[in-house]
């Protein structure tokens, strides 16, 4: 009986050996981690499965090698390697690293093995793949950086705003009386023109700064890349830039918005054929649009043959500020990433020097099945008679009241200006407005909190006002401004345009004013 239990246990211990050892290796290959052992001399020993499908290859092939040939192609250790490390420390050792022919950046674990006597017989390398972690970590330092950068250019746009409002609508003014002579009136219209460049600079700024929802519609991209490429059509043919659409046919539709497209697909031209002009005179401009076997994803490219783009730019090309041409403000492309970020779509690029570059847009398919039907224009509705009407301004800049002072004026508008929020409430308590218009930022009482005084006293009075704004980068206006369904209009504007906003107010149907002074105190 004895020696039947012996023979018994020793067929056993072998099978429950062996099914040790495979449930172990079962778990080491499940582990998704590349994990391989190593000598002292950097020879693998054994590998997992995840390892061998990281470098393409099989596990066979691993055994064997030394880790440097494997890893980095190299005849030698890379200088600063963990395992180095980790081999005179005797200690565990990390680093990322990058390994341009896996076309990826790794994060190296080293563990130190030691024999029974304490001393080193090889390690424990592990590798795992944070390629796509460092991509999402670069772009959320690309949002923040944009994020601070938008709150100073807000700020210093609505700085830039006042005056440009006042030498805009005062060269106008001037254009307009019958007292100036046409050769001064040719010299305002170069003061004007001048301005309205400087505005459209300001509102670059601002484009890049503000972070408004798009007005999104269900667009053809095609469509939308033929308009773009008809506006830059004068300036590629003085460029000597061939531009080819290669545009599916049935590309499917999605939901956008146009204008902020636009801006993108005309950025991406501009900066196109300026590349190709600098690189030799002229160039070759190709514009593909295609859609995925899936019809999940519209992809579109802009491939210019041009000189390329550095390395080293590369990897700057979508920073604020950041420009390889003499002029230009280096906003262009910072703008257009942040316009496709909010179509939940990506741009982006690659180049190497001498071969040209290529821009990569996709933005997510949106096939809705029933048609938009687009709000239809109601023609011939009578202009707003607006003489006689009486309107209160309020703005701590001077130079604009005197401005719409002079705007309604001429129209035979009654109006009374203000400078700041005290004096507009005193002043509502003892007459009545048609109109009440109100500067956003002003010191002490600004534009909202005057706005809840107003309604608070007299809620009828909230259809019949008209906000001034140099912008609306902050989530806090955009809310105020979605909650109460604000009319507002940006400085500088044109007369004319601010004209058509205060009678589409004032067309809206009437109500009977009482002034403040009628209400209830408290």
């Amino acid at each position: 009986m004895k020696n039947f239990l012996s023979e018994q246990l020793a067929v056993q211990r072998p099978s429950k050996l062996e099914d040790a050892q495979n449930e172990w290796k079962v778990i080491f290959d499940a582990i998704e981690e590349g994990i391989s052992i190593h000598d002292v001399n950097f020879n693998i020993l054994d590998a997992n499965q995840s390892l061998a499908r990281i470098l393409n290859t099989k596990v066979s092939y691993l055994i064997g090698k030394r880790c440097y040939e494997i890893f980095h192609q190299l005849s030698e250790p890379l200088k600063g390697c963990p395992c180095l490390q980790s081999i005179e420390t005797k200690n565990f050792a990390n680093a990322e690293v990058k390994i341009p022919h896996l076309k990826g950046e790794f994060n190296i674990s080293i563990y130190p093995l030691s024999n029974a006597e304490g001393g080193l017989k090889g390690f424990v390398h592990i590798m795992r793949d944070i390629t796509e972690q460092k991509k999402l970590q670069g772009e959320l330092v690309q949002l923040e950086k944009l994020s601070g950068l938008g709150e100073l250019i807000s700020c210093v746009a609505h700085e830039l705003n006042n005056p440009l409002t006042s030498v805009i609508g005062y060269a106008q003014l001037l254009k307009g009386s019958k007292e100036v002579s046409e050769e001064i009136k040719e010299d305002l219209e170069r003061l004007h023109d001048e301005a309205m460049r400087t505005s459209g600079i300001v509102q670059k700024f601002l484009a890049f700064a503000r972070k408004r929802k798009s007005e999104k519609s269900y667009v053809n991209i095609n469509e939308i890349l033929r308009s773009t490429v008809a506006l830059k059509s004068y300036d590629s043919k003085a460029n000597n830039v061939a531009v080819v659409e290669d545009f599916q046919a049935d590309l499917p539709r999605t939901m956008a918005d146009p204008q902020q497209l636009q801006q993108v697909f005309l950025n991406l031209l501009t900066n196109a054929e300026y590349a190709m002009k600098e690189a030799h005179g002229r160039g070759r401009l190709e514009i593909q649009t295609r859609s995925n076997l899936e019809r999940t994803l519209l992809r579109l490219s802009f491939k210019d043959d041009g000189s390329g783009i550095s390395e080293e730019n590369l990897s700057n090309l979508f920073e604020p500020f950041f420009t390889t041409k003499e002029t230009g403000t280096g906003l262009g492309l910072s703008v257009s990433y942040r316009i496709v970020q909010e179509h939940e779509g990506t741009i982006s690029v690659k180049s190497r020097l001498g071969e040209g570059t290529i821009f990569t847009v996709e933005l997510p398919i949106i096939d809705l099945e029933e048609k938009i039907v687009e709000p239809e224009e109601k023609e011939g509705e009578e202009e707003e008679r607006i003489s006689g009407k009486k309107v209160l301004v309020i703005d701590d800049e001077l130079l604009i009241l005197d401005l719409v002072r002079n705007i309604f004026e001429r129209e035979g508008i009654e109006v009374d200006t203000v400078s700041n929020g005290e004096s507009a409430l005193n002043k509502l308590k003892k007459r009545i407005y048609d109109l009440i218009i109100i500067d956003l930022k002003m010191p002490g009482l600004d534009g909202m909190s005057l706005y809840q005084e107003i309604v608070k006293r007299n809620l009828k009075l909230s259809n019949r006002i008209l906000f001034f704004t140099g912008d609306t980068i902050s989530s806090e206006t955009r809310t105020f401004f979605e909650e109460i369904q604000a009319e507002y209009i940006f400085k500088p504007f044109d007369n004319t345009d601010f004209l058509k906003s205060v009678k589409r107010i004032l067309k809206k149907e009437k109500t009977q004013f009482v002034s403040l002074s009628d209400l209830p105190k408290g």
